[in-house]
Formats: C-alpha cells, sequence, structure tokens
C-alpha cells in the first residue's frame, strides 16, 4: 500500500529530509515553503512506526528523539 508522508520543515541549505521506518530510509522531495514529501510504499504495520532525519552530504545531521505512531490500519 501507498502513503504520502507531508511535513513542514524549514532546513539549511544543502540538507535534505529522509522518512526512516522498519530500518529503511526513504529520501523526501522539497515542495517549497518549506514542504517536504514523499510517497512510500509499505505495509500498515511497517508504518505504524516511523521518523524523519535530517541529512547533509548522505550523513545524519539530526533524528528524532522518539518514532511517530501511525493511526495506519
Amino acid at each position: 500500500m501507498k502513503r504520502t508522508f507531508n511535513i513542514e520543515y524549514h532546513t539549511l541549505w544543502g540538507e535534505s529530509l529522509d522518512l526512516v521506518f522498519e530500518g529503511r530510509r526513504i529520501p523526501m522531495g522539497w515542495k517549497g515553503d518549506g514542504i517536504w514529501s514523499v510517497r512510500a510504499e509499505a505495509s500498515a504495520e511497517e508504518l505504524k512506526r516511523y521518523s524523519y532525519e535530517v541529512v547533509e552530504n548522505g550523513l545524519v545531521k539530526r533524528q528524532e528523539w522518539d518514532f511517530h505512531a501511525s493511526k495506519a490500519a
């Protein structure tokens, strides 16, 4: 099943966001005005817990303290 993730997050030049779940890291696309988005193919079970990471030059600069809990069934 495909799900779309959107988040408003203002990055610095050269930074990007990744969606992280089940050991997978998926790069997000910048849509403008601070909005990042990605459409991810995964089961509802895989997407029950996810987080975001700020990446620069392939290295994680910041990561969320904990995972989000999805309401996907």
